[in-house]
């Protein structure tokens, strides 16, 4: 797998693990109007999200410049929330599992990637 595809799959998931993890930090009550059991968890949610999202950037960059890593970033921005929130408003339940294995995987994509760019 060439460097720009594997920068390109590595936003992918990262980003989408990043607005999952927003998504589970909100203040929307669980099934049935109960607190859902991540509530301690939502300021660590929120700083992965950001985190995350300033690593993507970095990543974009590095890969592709600028204008065009920048705006392919936008893309896969919108592409991560498109999926996000279809997956908030219909399977709720299935969040947390796209959130760690997104997030895992995007982890496990860096590793080669940072190998290739030094």
């Amino acid at each position: 797998m060439s460097t720009p595809s594997l920068a390109l799959l590595a936003q992918c998931l990262l980003v989408l693990s990043a607005f999952a993890g927003f998504c589970l930090a909100g203040k929307n009550p669980g099934p049935k109007g109960g607190a859902t059991h991540l509530v301690r968890w939502r300021g660590w949610l929120r700083g992965y999200g950001w985190i995350t999202l300033s690593a993507t950037a970095v990543i974009a960059v590095q890969a592709a410049g600028w204008g065009p890593g920048l705006a392919g970033l936008v893309g896969v921005i919108s592409f991560a929330v498109f999926i996000v929130i279809g997956l908030a408003t219909y399977r709720r339940q299935f969040l947390p599992r796209v959130f760690v294995i997104a997030a895992a995987a995007g982890a496990a994509t860096l590793v080669p990637l940072t190998r290739a760019w030094l």
